[in-house]
């Protein structure tokens, strides 16, 4: 699930061709780094992300919810330990598996990433790591040293240019694969003796964009020499590049020494983008016991619920409900989940220690179990059986086969043959030949040359290595007559040097018909006398003869009764010269013809190229002028923006100001308008207390008048009712209406 939505989340990845400059990487474009990581987890996502994946499993997901449930009072049932104990020690042991696989990925990783490799400089050599590489880099390779990323061969210690490589760790396959170098490169380096004279080349490589076909490429090498010595000059060349140019990353150097220019790296080598990113893997035990936890806790549930409906249900029956769940729980095997996880780390590490399997390396602990339970082996030809290892059966000469126990009549027969030749043109001899020792040397040349072997030898010593695909059965006769191949490449050239021995010698052989692959022949190619063939039997007759010819009935009826054991058969046969040379002449139009297309090809496609490149760098400025223009844009209406926000800000201050003033204004006015009602205030105040204290005095002085009064009356009278009256005239001199009363 996280590789599904990771896979969703990440966008998918745009791959472009590219221009690769000899020995100067670029610093313009960006390609991704030669440090190899295939770690699943890193130290923040592991314990996330393996918890993620160990509760996607049915049993542990059952027994976190059961165990999270003891929390609940009501629900709990025993300790807590009893139910977090055991999940604990489960989910221990899954951390330590994962942790220990990851753990050897990393190591194996940081194995690859700084193993060292030489770089060449204008100066020499210097020593860099895997993870240091970059593209447009030059690497120097030695025999039996890893192809660290995606490269195309410039030069080989072999002086014609060739090199083997071993697949078997891309591809699977065991046989040596033939790669050439780029003739300009591989020349110019023999010419001036030094592979960091590269560096005095003008050179590119056009790579196309990466892709995961490991059977395919196309590229075009292009150079303009700057500095070069007198006798090569300088001179533009252009060759295109194929499969035969490249070395692939993860193959093994297998002959001599290299040097090649790096066009793809990371994760855009072939080898990467063909391989899977580190996942978790379910093996069908896993799948098995996960389908029986489930048809177990379907059955738990039954039970719970039988259970409680023998008690009935009444008041909170889900808790008894859940009570029974946990209590038949212990049903569900969570041992045998420990049991396999530790069996399968043990079975890992008894497979890495193995002796009958020597070199084989465990990459995961989670799926071992399954190298027991595979049913079907099946396999596309007959080299992945017998691991590309021929044995020497029988040799059928038509009237008479010979069996590896009668080796010793073989070479007799061909000491007689041999002896024979170089005798007088005696007519015994030519008759022994034709009787029987001539087919027998006929038999065993066909052996010797009509294989898709190449031989190679160190420092010119005796010892021949085969090289391809089978073993050379000739390996049986004794080697005091052993005939051997020499020297051979993959369009059967014959160098130089050992060309006025084999032109010396009575027949020259081509050797081009292996495999059903029946090319005649191609430039700078010797026609020839002997034709020899190797295909299925039943294809033989249609290869040896023409339409006009017929297989004789005794090779028919041979080759009919022929055992079904091994349906490869060599045979051979002569065509005049007339056929090879027409057929040379058609080939040689063929491949000029195909040639002058591929050309006019690569031509329209540079032109392509040109125009597309004119196109990107207009359609780049025009983005950029139009970006340019938006940015104006922008920029003018921000300023527009600023200052209308600037003027009306302004006009508020204005009209704020003008506001102020008014209302300063109106504050004055209504200071003085306050200050003129409390003058006026004050005035009417200090006119009414004037007007009272008046009113009193007057009170005052027609009080004591009419006291004196009042004393004189009484003291002329001396009468009660003028008591009332008088207290009459003073109540009405306190209520000043004494003049009234007056």
């Amino acid at each position: 699930c996280s590789d599904r939505c990771r896979n969703c989340c990440r966008p998918k990845k745009i791959y472009h061709a590219r221009v690769v400059n000899l020995g100067r990487p670029s610093k313009t474009q960006k390609f991704p780094s030669n440090k190899i990581n295939n770690q699943k987890y890193s130290i923040w996502s592991f314990v996330p992300l393996v918890l993620f994946e160990q509760f996607s499993i049915f049993l542990n997901l059952i027994y976190l919810i059961l165990a999270c449930s003891q929390f609940i009072p009501d629900l709990r049932v025993g300790a807590l330990y009893t139910y977090w104990g055991p999940l604990a020690f489960v989910l221990c042991v899954s951390f330590i598996r994962e942790a220990i696989d990851d753990i050897r990925r990393f190591l194996r990783d940081r194995e690859v990433n700084q193993t060292i490799y030489g770089k060449i400089m204008r100066h020499g050599q210097v020593r860099v790591t895997s993870a240091e590489i970059k593209v447009g880099d030059m690497i120097h390779l030695e025999k039996n040293q890893r192809v660290p990323a995606d490269m195309v061969l410039l030069w080989t210690s072999d002086r014609n240019g060739s090199c083997f490589i071993r697949t078997d760790q891309l591809d699977g396959e065991t046989d040596w694969k033939l790669r050439h170098a780029v003739p300009p490169t591989q020349t110019f380096v023999n010419t001036v003796g030094l592979p960091s004279a590269l560096f005095d080349m003008q050179a590119q490589v056009f790579a196309e964009a990466p892709r995961q076909n490991i059977h395919l490429f196309e590229g075009t090498f292009a150079r303009t020499d700057i500095v070069a010595p007198a006798d090569i000059g300088p001179e533009k060349t252009e060759v295109s590049l194929n499969l035969d140019h490249t070395l692939w990353s993860n193959t093994v150097l297998a002959t001599g020494s290299a040097i090649g220019l790096v066009i793809y790296t990371g994760n855009e080598t072939r080898a990467v983008m063909n391989s899977n990113r580190a996942r978790t893997k379910m093996g069908k035990i896993d799948r098995e016991i996960n389908n029986i936890i489930k048809l177990l806790f379907a059955i738990v549930v039954v039970l719970a619920f039988v259970m409680v409906a023998l008690r009935g249900f009444n008041g909170a029956w889900y808790k008894h409900w859940w009570r029974f769940m946990v209590l038949f729980s212990y049903i569900i095997p969570l041992a045998l989940r420990v049991n396999m996880d530790l069996a399968k780390i043990v079975y890992s590490f008894m497979v890495v220690r193995d002796r009958d399997l020597p070199g084989c390396m465990v990459r995961n602990t989670t799926i071992p179990e399954e190298l027991g339970r595979i049913a079907y082996l099946m396999s596309d030809k007959t080299g992945t059986l017998t691991q590309n290892e021929m044995v020497f059966k029988k040799l059928h000469l038509g009237t008479v086969a010979f069996a590896p126990d009668s080796m010793e009549e073989v070479a007799q027969g061909l000491q007689h043959h041999f002896a024979s030749q170089s005798s007088a043109d005696s007519q015994t001899g030519r008759q022994m030949r034709r009787s029987g020792n001539e087919r027998m040397s006929a038999a065993v040349l066909a052996v010797a040359l009509c294989h898709n072997v190449t031989p190679m030898t160190d420092d010119d010593s005796e010892v021949d290595k085969s090289v391809g695909d089978v073993k050379n059965p000739l390996e049986l006769i004794p080697q005091s007559i052993c005939l051997s191949v020499r020297t051979k490449d993959k369009l059967l050239r014959v160098p130089d040097e050992l060309l006025r021995r084999i032109l010396s010698a009575s027949d020259l052989f081509l050797v081009k018909c292996m495999g059903g692959s029946m090319k005649y022949c191609s430039k700078r190619c010797l026609p020839v006398r002997l034709l020899y063939a190797v295909d299925l039997v039943q294809n033989l007759p249609d290869r040896c003869y023409s339409a006009q010819q017929t297989l004789p009935e005794k090779y028919q009826d041979l080759l009919n009764k022929l055992p079904p054991q091994d349906p490869s058969c060599r045979s051979s046969t002569t065509k005049d010269g007339e056929f090879w040379l027409r057929k040379c002449y058609q080939e040689n139009e063929q491949s000029e013809e195909r040639e002058r297309r591929l050309k006019q090809a690569q031509e329209r496609r540079r032109e392509l190229d040109k125009m597309l490149e004119t196109y990107r760098r207009e359609l780049q400025e025009a983005r950029e002028i139009t970006h340019q223009r938006a940015r104006e844009r922008a920029y003018l209406r921000s300023s527009e923006e600023q200052l209308r926000k600037v003027h009306d800000r302004q006009q508020r201050e204005q009209q704020i100001r003008e506001n102020a003033k008014i209302i300063q204004q109106r504050q004055e006015e209504w200071r003085k308008a306050a200050e003129a009602m409390q003058k006026q205030k004050e005035e009417h105040v200090q006119k009414f207390l004037e007007e009272r204290e008046a009113k009193i005095q007057e009170s005052r002085n027609l009080a004591q008048a009419a006291e004196q009064l009042r004393a004189e009356m009484q003291r002329v009278y001396n009468l009660d009712s003028f008591d009332k009256k008088a207290q009459h005239v003073a109540l009405v001199n306190e209520l000043g209406l004494g003049g009234a009363s007056t």
